[in-house]
């Protein structure tokens, strides 16, 4: 975001003049702010109404969108992996625009601790759903005992063949982790030829997947899902090394289409990879609007409220399987689906609320002022004078002059 260790909304922009330091001129992007709410809502959305046609509930937008939207565009059911891929599209567009100030270690303490104890945090308290019945985990036979806590807490159960899981969607950050740590160990590379870790990368993938056509234990079936994912993460980071002018347009989509025949063929080895029989078209539907959203400077880009829901798109991703499925289950049970589902966004935006307010900007605003405090040299002491006070100063907006609205972003990145 605005800050160098955010999320590259302050990114570099290719089309204005390098500022007198030499650095490029820097602008908060807000059309990924769009594409961060429409990430979020999407994948609420899908979750919420897929569980209404599971359970056989009838309502109305839920058939007037797959009949009017869903259909006419071969799209998956219930709009499945629009938000999922744009989500992943935003995880690597980000990263391009830290990686060049920050060092493998410092960016992935960083990551950590923005994302590790919020997730901690849904985790912990999804097991205790579990073991006192109000909800299930993955799998409805999933226990709330020291394994599945463990495993859940670490990502381990992932790769294990029982599978104890208690918080299913957290599945996407054993691809998100996994592209951190690779980017992390670039970081050098990246910043000599910033083509190159996203070609090395599309070898590796190329070979795991020759590697893994037949998935026959749980281990090998998450492996194969992070290989199926990966490529959309290292599109959207060709996309930021475009938009930043550090990488060739023409070379770019070279190794973006690469990327994409990864996506596609990683599905025509697969029963089930990627989710849905319409994800490549999805896929290639998100990046065009990815691509366009970047340019939005005005209007509903620069809305108050897209910008508090995009700050809280990881916690309402977080919250809305232990918030709102059980109200979601025991409204639609004494009432409608449609009242169903209205509650639990309501509950999901309530939980959300506490999740970021509470655990996710608290932490992550302490790391930073750590962080900053290590970097400061201490002042000088002169006799007699008044005692230092810690004063955290936000630099200018671009152009010298302080835009509060980008300040406050500026050190209030959404998850990356």
């Amino acid at each position: 975001m605005a800050e160098t260790g955010g999320s590259g909304v302050g990114a570099p922009d290719a089309g204005r003049p390098p500022s007198p330091g030499g650095a490029p001129a820097r602008q908060y992007l807000y059309g990924l702010d769009v594409l961060r709410v429409i990430a979020a809502l999407f994948i609420v959305y899908r979750h919420f109404v897929q569980w209404t046609g599971f359970e056989g509930h009838p309502l109305g937008f839920r058939d007037a969108v797959n009949d009017l939207v869903v259909a006419p565009l071969r799209l998956n059911p219930h709009l499945g992996m629009v938000g999922l891929l744009s989500l992943f599209l935003i995880s690597g567009l980000v990263i391009s625009y830290v990686t060049g100030t920050e060092r493998p270690g410092q960016f992935l303490l960083r990551r950590a601790f923005r994302l590790v104890p919020a997730f901690w945090v849904a985790v912990l308290v999804m097991w205790c759903l579990v073991g006192l019945g109000v909800s299930q985990g993955a799998r409805a036979d999933t226990p709330a005992d020291l394994n599945s806590l463990l495993g859940s807490l670490t990502l381990a159960n992932f790769f294990l063949t029982e599978q104890k899981i208690v918080l299913s969607v957290t599945w996407t950050l054993t691809i998100q982790f996994g592209f951190y740590l690779f980017v992390a160990a670039t970081i050098p590379l990246a910043r000599a030829r910033p083509w190159l870790p996203p070609a090395v990368a599309a070898v590796l993938v190329g070979v795991g997947l020759v590697l893994t056509p037949a998935v026959e234990t749980d281990t090998l079936s998450q492996v194969r899902t992070v290989l199926t994912y990966l490529p959309v993460l290292f599109i959207g980071q060709l996309i930021s090394l475009v938009r930043s002018g550090r990488l060739g347009p023409v070379l770019g989509t070279v190794l973006g289409t690469a990327h994409y025949l990864l996506f596609v063929g990683a599905g025509l080895g697969h029963d089930t990879l990627p989710d849905g029989p319409s994800s490549e078209r999805t896929l290639l539907i998100m990046i065009l609007v990815t691509v366009l959203l970047l340019r939005a400077r005005g209007g509903l880009a620069r809305a108050r409220t897209v910008a508090v829901l995009a700050k809280r798109t990881y916690a309402i991703y977080l919250a809305h399987i232990p918030a709102g499925f059980p109200v979601l289950r025991w409204v639609t049970a004494e009432t409608n689906a449609l009242l169903g589902v209205l509650c639990a966004v309501l509950a999901t935006a309530v939980a959300a609320e506490a999740l970021y307010r509470f655990v996710e900007m608290p932490v992550h605003r302490w790391y930073r002022r750590r962080e900053r405090a290590r970097r400061a040299p201490a002042p000088p002491a002169v006799e007699g004078a008044p005692a230092a006070r810690d004063v955290v100063a936000e630099d200018p907006a671009p152009g010298g002059r302080t835009d509060a609205r980008a300040d406050a972003r500026r050190d209030d990145p959404v998850a990356d």
